[in-house]
Order: C-alpha cells, then sequence, then structure tokens
C-alpha cells in the first residue's frame, strides 16, 4: 500500500505514448525465500512487485510486474515490465510512408481525444486516396471512385463513408460529439481498408514467390 504520493521513472505510456513518470496508485508485494548453501546468506530474498501506474497524460491506468532479488537487483529495484495494457501497436506493414504517417499520428491521439482521433482518421483515408490517384471532385466521389476501379468491393467504401462521416462531426463542434464507442469502429474500418489494399495484396505476391521456387525444387 503507498501511503504517500510516489511516482515511477520516466516510461513510456502504452496507451497515449508520452514519455511520463507515472504516479502508483497501489503497489503489491510477494515475498519468497529461496535456500541458498553459500555464505554469507542462509537464503536469498525474490520479491515480486505489481504496481497499477495511473498515467498523467492520458489518466489510464497500467499495470506492471517485477522481480526483485537481493543479490542481484539491490541498486536496480525490480526488472518490471508492463502486463495491462497489452501493446497497443498496431503497425500494419507495408503502407507507404505518408499513409503510415498519417496512421501513426492518429494512433498518437487515440487515448486523448475522440474527435482528434476521428479527424486524423480521416487524414489517412485522405493520404490513401491520393496514393491510388482517385477521381473525384469531393471524397465521396472519390471513394466511390475506388469502387469503381475494383480496387475496394463497394460494402467496404460503403463503410469507408462512415469515417467521412464522423471525421467531420469530429471536426466540428456544432455536429456534436464523438464517444468512446465509435472509436473502435472508426478503427476497424480504417484498418480493414488499409489490409485489404496493402497488405493483402503484397501476402498474395508472396505467396507466389513461394509458389514458384517449390515448383523448382
Amino acid at each position: 500500500m503507498v501511503n504517500e504520493e510516489t511516482f515511477t521513472e520516466e516510461i513510456e505510456c502504452p496507451l497515449c505514448k508520452n514519455q511520463v513518470n507515472m504516479k502508483i496508485m497501489k503497489d503489491i508485494t510477494l515475498e519468497q525465500l529461496t535456500y541458498n548453501d553459500i555464505a554469507p546468506f542462509d537464503n536469498i530474498t525474490n520479491d515480486l512487485h505489481w504496481e497499477v501506474l495511473k498515467c498523467p497524460a492520458c489518466s489510464k491506468f497500467i499495470l506492471r510486474e517485477g522481480w526483485w532479488n537481493e543479490l542481484r537487483d539491490v541498486e536496480t529495484g525490480p526488472d518490471f515490465k508492463i502486463i495491462y495494457p497489452t501493446s497497443q501497436d498496431k503497425k500494419i506493414l507495408g503502407l507507404p510512408i505518408k499513409i503510415e504517417q498519417a496512421y501513426k499520428a492518429a494512433e498518437n491521439v487515440r487515448m486523448l481525444d475522440n474527435n482528434a482521433f476521428a479527424v486524423l482518421l480521416g487524414r489517412v483515408l485522405d493520404q490513401i486516396l491520393i496514393d491510388k490517384e482517385a477521381i473525384g471532385d469531393n471524397l465521396y466521389e472519390k471513394l466511390n471512385n475506388l469502387a469503381s476501379r475494383d480496387l475496394l468491393p463497394k460494402t467496404i467504401v460503403d463503410a469507408a463513408h462512415g469515417i467521412r462521416k464522423l471525421r467531420n462531426i469530429g471536426a466540428h463542434a456544432d455536429l456534436g460529439e464523438l464517444s468512446e464507442q465509435e472509436i473502435p469502429i472508426l478503427e476497424d474500418i480504417t484498418n480493414i481498408i488499409l489490409e485489404y489494399l496493402y497488405v493483402v495484396p503484397k501476402m498474395v505476391l508472396q505467396m507466389q514467390d513461394r509458389i514458384e521456387l517449390l515448383k523448382k525444387k
């Protein structure tokens, strides 16, 4: 139990990605003694520590654990690792650099502001349309152009229109506010589009290359 305010060393929040000193809300220690027949220690203490942390940037809670050995870790302290939440890094391989940068920018604000996240996912969509040379006078027409060229199925394009509409709400306060309920939907639709346009074609090429190699054996 932490009786007074204590803080961690500077660590990266797995949610908002900020480097911060987190407040230790609660700690629990489980002491385990290991028999040792080498002097001067009869027993060696191995403590398992759990800490509940609160990120000052995004106000989310983190759980980490670490072992402390009285011989090995006297100066360094427990070898902590974060066990909750697991990594939020949803890096999608094979993206063009500008799309990857736009996606990363959106993920960096995911836990901070729902409206900003929607707006930045909209920029990801903009970069996709530029990369695929979509034709049209507006976002609506450009999205439909992807379907007409068979780059995306119509069902996925219809879902992409949802990003367009929610981005507009996020960008204009007079249209309302987005909640945490819309965020997973936005993220899932964006990931489906990225995987369909960039990941799957690369996987198909890799599979074809593998088949050709097998034929030569």
